[in-house]
């Protein structure tokens, strides 16, 4: 499993540092939480809290399908919905 930590850069701004297994090196990623994503996943308000989980989870996603060497140092969660057909099913999933 691999260990995930989110922090508030600013408004719908994160980072994100991965490090999938001990002695793999850790890897930060900016991550953007844009109103795009939050239009086409229905949501009108968010507070940071359910931001980071969001952007947790989302990572949970990537890390699911490809390792995190292969994630893109910055990326919006809109980018995800585009380039992964199921990212809004499975994050809807995710929130249940």
């Amino acid at each position: 499993m691999s260990d995930i930590e989110v922090r508030h850069l600013g408004p719908h701004h994160f980072a994100v540092t991965v490090q999938e297994s001990q002695g793999t090196p850790r890897l930060d990623h900016e991550v953007t939480v844009d109103d795009r994503f939050l239009d086409d996943f229905g949501l009108l308000e968010v507070d940071r809290a359910q931001e980071e989980d969001l952007v947790r989870q989302a990572v949970e996603f990537l890390l699911d399908r490809e390792p995190a060497t292969s994630m893109d140092h910055r990326f919006s969660l809109s980018d995800l919905g585009d380039q992964f057909p199921d990212f809004f099913t499975e994050m809807r999933a995710r929130e249940s």
